[in-house]
């Protein structure tokens, strides 16, 4: 069906000329067997009133671009009209196990979920910045072969894993994430360092947002 929207799209605006709803069915079985598609002509009637919503909606999608930093509404709100979000956070029972020890080979922590490594934590038996310069130097031998990482960012990585025991030491125990090393897609912008979106043209770029 995207196929041949995206057809019936192209050929719509390269051809306006008077046409009667006959001629429109007919036009759309002809672009459809481009695509190796074969409907009947009752078929393609009832999908014509949705194509040309589809088309409309292309139109004005197209109209006016939004800025870089806004997001695209990918998510799907199926509250109903009129209903509102509670706003209060209420606590949250986190189910981390309670008796995950530490491996007798510290390379097995490679295989610990992150509820295991979350229970190490929470537990005291090992600190964020152990395991984050654990991950950080796993990340500069095999890194190059992988090709997994763009960019490498220790020194933030250590800065906040310090910053996460010392609240964790305060009593302070934020959730399962809390000082768990992460990784993020280099989509995203963080300060000081590049941003390349995995393409060559964007090596060297920074946003500084």
């Amino acid at each position: 069906m995207r196929k041949l929207f995206l057809a019936f799209a192209l050929c719509s605006s390269l051809f306006s000329f008077s046409q009667t709803h006959q001629d429109s069915l007919r036009f759309l079985q002809q672009v459809a067997g481009l695509y190796d598609l074969d409907f009947t002509e009752a078929e393609v009637d009832s999908f014509q009133r949705n194509l040309l919503n589809m088309k409309s909606l292309y139109v004005q999608l197209h109209k006016e671009l939004p800025k870089n930093d806004i997001a695209f509404p990918f998510a799907f709100n199926p509250a109903p009209y009129g209903f509102a979000v509670p706003k209060a956070q209420q606590k949250i029972a986190w189910q981390l196990p309670v008796n995950t020890a530490l491996p007798r080979n510290k390379n097995d922590l490679v295989f610990y979920s992150v509820t295991q490594l979350a229970s190490l934590i929470k537990n005291k038996k090992i600190t964020s910045v152990e395991l984050t310069q654990f991950f950080i130097e796993r990340l500069k031998k095999w890194g190059d072969t992988l090709e997994a990482v763009i960019t490498l960012t220790e020194d933030l990585a250590m800065e906040e894993a310090r910053a996460a025991d010392a609240e964790i030491k305060k009593g302070l125990y934020r959730g399962p994430l809390h000082g768990i090393p992460y990784g993020l897609k280099d989509l995203f912008a963080v300060k000081g360092y590049k941003t390349t979106w995995g393409a060559m043209p964007y090596k060297d770029q920074v946003i500084d947002e």
